[in-house]
């Protein structure tokens, strides 16, 4: 049945994670493609099709994904939760049964991931009080 559902394969994705920069949207996408069903970009894990590279086209996006014999695709951007539902549109116009999570974040705790991010992967010199 994997097979015939892989060959058939109308939908190019099932599942889309969108939330704020530093909310789990990426340990999500990574707990989802634990369970063993559920494919996930494996070159890109932000791809971003529905609204920055949507005029790639939709083979572009598939060549993302490596495991056609999984059940559902499912993929997490973050630009999904800013741009408005001109990305949704699109989604649904490949998949009206899609199912999309959003994930929220207190803006202030939010704030300070980021900027320990940023610190640690050396981006951000100023003391915390200068940089906000």
């Amino acid at each position: 049945m994997l097979d015939n559902f892989a060959q058939s394969r109308k939908n190019i994705v099932d599942i889309l994670v969108c939330g704020a920069a530093k909310s789990g949207t990426q340990t999500l996408i990574q707990t989802l493609e634990q369970t063993g069903c559920i494919d996930t970009p494996k070159i890109l894990s932000e791809p971003n099709f529905f609204t920055l590279t949507y005029g790639k086209g939709v083979d572009w996006y598939n060549s993302l994904f490596e495991s056609p014999e999984k059940v559902l695709r499912a993929e997490a951007s973050p630009t999904y939760l800013t741009v408005g539902h001109e990305f949704l549109e699109r989604a649904l116009s490949h998949n009206p049964d899609i199912k999309c999570i959003f994930m929220l974040r207190n803006p202030v705790n939010r704030a300070w991931a980021q900027y320990w991010a940023n610190v640690r992967k050396g981006n951000e010199p100023l003391s915390p009080i200068e940089a906000f």
